[in-house]
């Protein structure tokens, strides 16, 4: 095991998600808080991390951290002991991780529509396409999935290779005259069905003069030989949107 993401959640308009490492015979565990933006924001909050096993045994540590621009990562790279953790704690080589987070102030960042919104079910959707004869393609060549429609929108996930690389981009693809942004938090997976996988996470303002997310690259070597199976390629989108403006 290399690294394991958990899926990302928006919470007081900030991307959250948990990472685990298998780090100098200790497992790892991190908390990723991520924010795009040129202003300076803080979160300043205490954490605390919990491994659970469902027969209520648990291991817990606590710390304080103040989240901003330049530090974005916070956790323990040595949680536990790597053998204790598959001995006690694994249950069908599943791990349950737990974190609680108290916030105590945030600075930079704007709260109004978050607030506002509290009682709403979140906007997420998941994109999932299997691209076929992928080691086929010519360089420059580009491969869609089919559009889909979202809470009015229509998205789609392009593949291409460039450069001797695969380069991953997905599309909000709106035509309006009428100004429009939508403000959300995507995390992609290229899947293998070993259960390995590459994740990305980005934030990213689509707008009117901007409908492309660039999500990352991969060595098309590389890809051809840890991600294609039987010349197919799985990519796994899921986009949460934050706030959405100029739309019905």
């Amino acid at each position: 095991m290399g690294r394991e993401k958990s899926l990302i959640e928006y919470h007081f308009n900030v991307l959250w998600y948990v990472e685990i490492q298998h780090l100098s015979d200790h497992l790892a565990v991190f908390l990723w808080c991520k924010r795009n933006s040129d202003i300076p924001w803080s979160v300043e909050c205490a954490i605390q991390i919990q491994i659970v096993h469902p027969s209520g045994k648990s291991e817990s540590h606590e710390l304080e951290h103040v989240f901003n621009n330049d530090k974005s990562l916070k956790g323990f790279p040595q949680f536990i002991k790597w053998e204790e953790m598959k001995k006690d704690y694994l249950v069908g080589d599943q791990l349950t991780v737990v974190l609680n987070v108290t916030i105590n102030e945030i600075t930079g960042i704007c709260l109004d529509s978050c607030l506002q919104s509290s009682t709403s079910p979140p906007k997420q959707f998941t994109l999932k396409h299997t691209f076929t004869n992928v080691s086929k393609m010519e360089k420059e060549e580009e491969k869609e999935s089919p559009m889909e429609y979202h809470f009015d929108l229509p998205w789609f996930v392009e593949i291409e290779h460039q450069s001797d690389r695969l380069f991953l981009h997905l599309y909000c693809y709106r035509k309006s005259d009428i100004p429009w942004s939508v403000q959300c938090a995507i995390q992609i997976e290229i899947v293998h069905h070993s259960g390995k996988t590459k994740t990305e996470e980005r934030e990213k303002v689509f707008e009117t003069n901007d409908v492309d997310a660039f999500l990352g690259d991969l060595g098309w070597e590389e890809m051809k030989k840890e991600y294609l199976v039987g010349n197919q390629l799985t990519v796994v989108v899921k986009v949460i949107i934050n706030e959405m403006t100029g739309i019905s």
